[in-house]
């Protein structure tokens, strides 16, 4: 079968898990460059099957649970060991554009309906914990730093603190300034963070990085 184009990436150990437009996650040992696996994230719903995976969360435990998030606003719990796969009520209104694991139990959430939805695994999918607005475009990009959360839509980012009260994170989403001080209208492409002095680094659709 046709594994599709490749959406997002995500790694476990010496594993690397790949979502594909075709809603399969083929998973390869990096060592040996070799394919370990082929499963079909979606195949609990029918609806599913064909939807696109567009973006995978991996825990940083090492352990073999993945989520993945679909084009339709709907997700998948998955162990890549098994293949034991869960299905889970929508989560967004249109497609699921980034998730990451905040802690073992706590699963972050950005979609194409501009909103950021914080998730208690225990609690099951069905009510979020947290759920922050205030986005122009749609979340591309999720990234837990510390006790924060760093989100991008679109040329803007913001600083979220999920142990906070509300009123911290009602701050507006703000764009990135070159050395000139002007604002930056290019999308940010991507967030690293620079090891243990959690120093970021920060690229955008121009080829410009900023730290």
């Amino acid at each position: 079968k046709n594994e599709g184009g490749c959406t997002c990436i995500a790694t476990i150990g010496d594993m690397v898990i790949l979502g594909t437009t075709e809603g399969l996650i083929p998973v390869f040992d990096v060592n040996t460059q070799r394919p370990l696996s082929l499963w079909q994230a979606g195949n609990c719903l029918d609806i599913m099957n064909s939807l696109s995976i567009e973006c995978i969360a991996s825990k940083s435990t090492g352990q073999g649970e993945i989520c993945a998030g679909f084009s339709n606003g709907r997700a998948s719990n998955f162990d890549i060991r098994v293949g034991e796969i869960t299905c889970l009520p929508p989560l967004h209104d249109g497609s699921i554009k980034s998730l990451r694991y905040f802690d073992d139990n706590c699963i972050i959430s950005g979609g194409s309906d501009k909103k950021v939805k914080v998730w208690d695994r225990r609690k099951g999918f069905y009510v979020p914990l947290q759920i922050h607005s205030g986005f122009r475009e749609e979340i591309s990009g999720i990234y837990p730093v510390g006790h924060h959360v760093i989100v991008t839509a679109g040329a803007r980012m913001k600083v979220l603190d999920l142990h906070s009260d509300e009123e911290d994170n009602r701050k507006k989403p703000f764009k990135l300034r070159n050395a000139q001080g002007a604002k930056e209208s290019s999308s940010i492409a991507g967030i690293s963070v620079m090891g243990l002095s959690e120093m970021l680094l920060l690229s955008n659709e121009e080829g410009n990085i900023y730290s």
